[in-house]
């Protein structure tokens, strides 16, 4: 059997590039867990402005495809 599905998520990046919240914004599924998980361990260059580094906000889409396969 396999499972499959996309994820949308909204992500809140700080000023050092770490993600600091996560949203799903795409109706719930059995992969929201996983998506969120995955993404808080993401890491980002700062996003400089004049020099300064500045939080950012970014959407994410995850496409999963996963087989189960014995």
């Amino acid at each position: 059997s396999s499972l499959q599905g996309t994820v949308i998520l909204e992500a809140t990046v700080d000023r050092d590039g770490a993600v600091q919240d996560v949203r799903v914004v795409s109706k719930p599924t059995l992969l929201d867990r996983a998506a969120v998980t995955a993404v808080t361990q993401w890491r980002y260059s700062p996003l400089l402005l004049n020099g300064h580094p500045e939080r950012f906000i970014l959407t994410v889409v995850l496409t999963f495809s996963l087989d189960n396969k014995r």
